[in-house]
């Protein structure tokens, strides 16, 4: 990877001499001198980095060896991905070696720097849409980034598995406040809900499989929302109407979500348990 966005960096960035492009020095004396001058002073550490490393491989003598033999890596390393997703929908894997350095520090040790991209170049080499997300905590409570890779045109696809994650991370933190209170433990009994039971793959296998108009979440945030209405004013016909709209809508992805695994065959939706999981 480096060695080819090296050499495309080099290449694109020749334009920037100071006459038609980019940065200008102020004092020079002649042409050449403020080709030399504007590139200097206009380019920062690591883009010069990067022009010396491409210039090299792209020269006479290290072209065969260098960025002809990483162009046929990156052949084979999109054949490998074409292969993975005829098996699989998205893949899933870590978006960093480590969590956020502090400000700073990474700049001196740009062989370390190069290393934390080291889990997504392989999505630029491939050309496939990716996507990261923040998927918990280290011990220092620094987040953790997670991504998730589709194949080609698989936008979409990727889009509603990350919602989906993004569903049970928020579902298994409002579960462990709520089952921590005395009315979660009764309703944690009563439903016979393992603490774990949201995993990330049955959320991806549940929402991907299937085109969902509405999630589960957001239909139960408008039911106990119009219900809050309805006990303002009990009157109120259309409010009712849409509430029992939105009911029939939750207990039809109910029962797909227990089709899929997403939701224990015990779980059981009334306006008063949505209330307490999602308070």
């Amino acid at each position: 990877y480096y060695v080819i966005a090296s050499a495309e960096a080099s290449s694109n960035l020749s334009r920037f001499d100071g006459v038609k492009y980019g940065y200008r020095a102020e004092d020079y004396e002649g042409l050449h001198n403020m080709y030399k001058r504007s590139r200097s002073e206009g380019f920062g550490e690591e883009v010069k980095r990067r022009i010396m490393l491409g210039s090299f491989v792209l020269s006479s003598g290290y072209y065969d060896a260098y960025y002809l033999k990483a162009l046929r890596t990156k052949a084979l390393i999109k054949q490998a991905f074409d292969r993975a997703f005829e098996k699989y929908d998205v893949i899933l894997g870590p978006a960093a070696p480590t969590t956020a350095p502090e400000l700073g520090k990474s700049l001196s040790d740009p062989l370390k720097m190069y290393l934390g991209d080291i889990y997504t170049i392989s999505v630029n080499l491939a050309g496939l849409p990716g996507l990261s997300m923040p998927c918990g905590f280290d011990l220092k409570g620094m987040p953790i980034g997670a991504q998730l890779i589709g194949p080609h045109f698989g936008e979409g696809r990727l889009l509603n598995a990350a919602h989906a994650v993004g569903l049970g991370s928020c579902w298994i933190h409002r579960a462990k406040e709520a089952f921590e209170s005395p009315e979660g433990k009764a309703m944690k009994a009563e439903w016979g809900i393992p603490e774990s039971y949201v995993g990330i793959g049955n959320c991806i296998l549940g929402y991907v499989k299937g085109e969902l108009p509405d999630d589960l979440t957001n239909l139960m945030v408008r039911a106990i929302n119009l219900n809050n209405h309805i006990k303002q004013n009990p009157k109120d016909v259309a409010n009712k109407r849409g509430l029992a709209l939105i009911e029939a809508k939750i207990r039809r992805l109910e029962r797909y979500y227990k089709e899929t695994g997403v939701l224990p065959k015990t779980w059981k939706y009334s306006l008063a348990n949505a209330e307490l999981m999602l308070k």
